[in-house]
């Protein structure tokens, strides 16, 4: 079986776990990109309660949603991905006047317009969910305004059944620096790091850690001009880690967390160092995803001792001045305490 949301490629290969490979994403294959400049870059956190509007409310803020959108144009250079593209996207009409904007590039697919009829229901269903977020959705459910309405509603349980979350909960999963966000990729996009050698089962429960990686996805995306995120997967041995075998439990807890949760938040998973025996697994797997899934995902082969310098070509995602020092990078600057951004 082949999953549908492009986050189950990053916890198939965290850690470097080749033993998950029916859990591959297959995303909609994109032949353009909508922008969409907004008005804000928080990261949605609206609970159940604020999405179930009386039907008054619901149509005036459908007219309000559609009036807070300053452009909604297309770009015909390239898929969402970065790929060139010959077939643009359709044009619309939306358009009004706002400030302190940014641009946003979402995922197209025909049938979820930004401006079409499957997000235009959607809005009136849950008329203070972002625009951006309903095309997310209705991508990830191939423009099925149903489907895209119970993954939605079932982010929201799942939001309102963890959320807020609390230091004490994941301090001990931090303290490591397993997962954390540092920096951005050429492309413009966050980066999230996640160093293998240094997971440890023993510190937190798999969900525990699940919870840890949602957070540093929202931390990101919270301080980001993008929608998507770079996950940069380091398999190497480290020094003073516990370098253990991948743990299932995690994985399977990642993919059924984060693939119902954060769809088409994906824009590049770089795993590194790959075995070569692993391309072997890879190569038999992409054969059923289509190419732009197939390149959302760069396996680069490099040395995993403690001293062996990350591969080259990782520099070709990500500039050297953007990775800390930690994981083969330049930078110098401190990594972030994802611990210290919770409440107590």
């Amino acid at each position: 079986m082949i999953a549908n949301d492009d986050l189950v490629l990053i916890s198939v290969l965290v850690l470097c776990s080749l033993y998950l490979w029916d859990t591959l994403n297959r995303a909609p294959f994109v032949k353009g990109a909508v922008e969409v400049v907004t008005a804000t870059t928080t990261v949605d956190t609206v609970t159940p309660a604020k999405r179930t509007k009386s039907k008054e409310e619901g149509n005036s803020a459908v007219k309000s949603s559609r009036a807070s959108t300053t452009s909604l144009s297309t770009s015909n250079t390239g898929n969402v991905d970065g790929s060139e593209s010959s077939s643009p996207a359709p044009t619309s009409p939306m358009t009004s006047a706002s400030t302190s904007n940014r641009s946003v590039v979402l995922p197209y697919l025909p049938g979820c317009e930004p401006d079409g009829p499957a997000a235009k229901e959607m809005i009136a269903k849950y008329p203070n969910t972002k625009l951006e977020d309903i095309v997310r959705y209705l991508v990830a459910r191939k423009g099925n305004v149903q489907a895209a309405s119970d993954m939605l509603e079932k982010c929201d349980a799942w939001r309102a059944a963890n959320f807020p979350l609390k230091r004490s909960l994941l301090k001990d999963v931090y303290k490591s620096k397993v997962m954390f966000y540092h920096g951005t990729a050429r492309d413009g996009t966050p980066v999230i790091y996640f160093r293998g050698g240094l997971y440890d089962k023993n510190l937190a429960s798999a969900e525990v850690h699940c919870l840890g990686a949602a957070h540093c996805i929202d931390e990101a995306l919270a301080r980001a001009t993008t929608i998507n995120v770079t996950v940069l997967v380091d398999t190497s041995t480290v020094e003073g880690g516990i370098n253990a075998p991948a743990d299932m439990n995690f994985i399977k807890a990642f993919v059924a967390v984060l693939s119902d949760n954060y769809p088409e938040r994906l824009k590049r998973l770089v795993l590194y160092p790959f075995p070569w025996w692993g391309r072997t697994i890879w190569s038999m797997v992409s054969v059923f995803l289509d190419k732009r899934t197939q390149e959302k995902v760069v396996l680069l082969s490099g040395g995993q001792g403690i001293h062996d310098p990350p591969p080259k070509e990782l520099f070709d995602y990500v500039d050297a001045r953007e990775i800390p020092v930690c994981c083969g990078g330049t930078d110098k600057s401190a990594i972030v305490d994802m611990a210290a951004s919770l409440p107590e």
